[in-house]
């Protein structure tokens, strides 16, 4: 009888610590960093497009920020789980509108940085010196919220930049396992060269052309926030992407793909 009575404790005690884990993870604070260079007709290397969505000093127009589909439009009229808690502007002389959200009912922040166009260069060695470890983005009065290498999932949205110019900067990337989304033409071509023998996990990147919209985005981060795995997230993705731009899901699933 006393040995029955200890096997209960015991398995009580399991029970307990099982619990206190699972709502210690579902507490943990998540970050996700996103950064867009806004669309930029002079200082890029893009097809030009209609003036006001390709000014890339304006992100009230701009096609990856304001317009309808770009991220901060889109994100508001399809919030879904998310808020946005803060709307900075300017918070660095090439970073023109940064915004913070939150998850409805989860410790998730979301940081998303409009680049100007014109910095795109920028944009890019930022973008890769978080991967790499190199440079952590601190929220003002935000002790407890850090992004850029801090963060669990960064994403780069926009014109592929390494289209244009070569970093200066050599990275060395540390040991952290980070996951990445790089939702640009052809990206995985390009990046790859810098994230090969790297721990970095691409969730999400691309062989082909593609309009980098919002509603990628919000695909990503829905799936992320349940924490699901990079090839259901890829799905989602090329699902949107067949969706909004009126083609095949086999056409979609080819401009998208996960992992090396």
């Amino acid at each position: 009888m006393k040995k029955y009575y200890i096997r209960i404790i015991l398995i009580l005690s399991v029970v307990v610590l099982s619990i206190k884990i699972s709502l210690i993870a579902e507490n943990k604070v998540k970050t996700c960093h996103i950064l867009i260079p806004l669309c930029d007709n002079l200082n890029q290397g893009i097809v030009k497009v209609n003036s006001s969505l390709g000014n890339g000093q304006n992100p009230a127009t701009n096609l990856y920020w304001g317009a309808y589909y770009g991220f901060y439009s889109y994100i508001k009229r399809n919030s879904g789980n998310w808020k946005i808690i803060a709307n900075i502007k300017n918070p660095e002389v090439y970073i023109l509108n940064r915004l913070i959200l939150k998850h409805k009912t989860k410790n998730f922040y979301i940081c998303a940085d409009a680049y100007d166009g014109s910095y795109i260069n920028i944009c890019v060695n930022d973008f890769l010196s978080y991967l790499s470890g190199k440079k952590k983005l601190e929220i003002q009065n935000r002790t407890d919220l850090f992004f850029g290498k801090e963060s669990d999932l960064i994403i780069y949205s926009g014109h592929n930049g390494l289209m244009d110019f070569t970093p200066e900067t050599r990275f060395i990337f540390d040991n952290e396992k980070r996951k990445a989304v790089i939702l640009a033409c052809y990206s995985k071509n390009y990046f790859m060269p810098y994230l090969k023998n790297t721990k970095i996990e691409p969730m999400v990147w691309t062989n082909g052309l593609l309009a980098p919209e919002g509603y990628l985005l919000k695909a990503v981060l829905d799936g992320w926030a349940l924490n699901e795995n990079a090839v259901v997230i890829w799905k989602k993705v090329s699902e949107a992407y067949s969706k909004y731009q009126n083609i095949s899901i086999k056409s979609s699933n080819r401009i998208f793909t996960t992992g090396y």
